[in-house]
């Protein structure tokens, strides 16, 4: 189960049950990321931080939490990488993987304004 964070609650939620969906940008952190409370801590109003599950494929996970949003300014990966690979939950997105994602990465767009970013630290 991927869990919720928002004004300092934090609530499980599988990917069938509703998100709120009030906010204009959310960041995806993964767990693995070093000191990622005080990176969720220190998140802007507005945004919806969602902590990744380590045991499910991250891409999946990023995919089905936006099918619940629409509109959305920014949405924020943070993540471990290595040049020119991804890490998200236990999926690695680079060269070799990026066909497989294809179809779930253009989905991404329906969740997004016309002028969102999609940023990756």
């Amino acid at each position: 189960m991927s869990q919720i964070y928002s004004n300092s609650t934090i609530a499980s939620v599988s990917s069938t049950q509703s998100l709120s969906t009030d906010y204009q940008a959310i960041a995806f952190i993964d767990p693995a990321v070093e000191d990622h409370q005080t990176l969720m801590a220190g998140l802007v109003p507005g945004t919806q931080a969602i902590l990744l599950d380590s045991q499910r494929d991250g891409i999946e996970q990023i995919s089905e939490t936006l099918q619940n949003y629409s509109q959305l300014q920014s949405v924020h990966i943070i993540a471990r990488g290595s040049p020119g690979c991804v890490y998200l939950g236990n999926s690695v997105l680079n060269q070799n993987t990026l066909s497989r994602y294809q179809e779930q990465l253009q989905g991404w767009q329906s969740a997004l304004a016309e002028d969102a970013d999609i940023l990756l630290y």
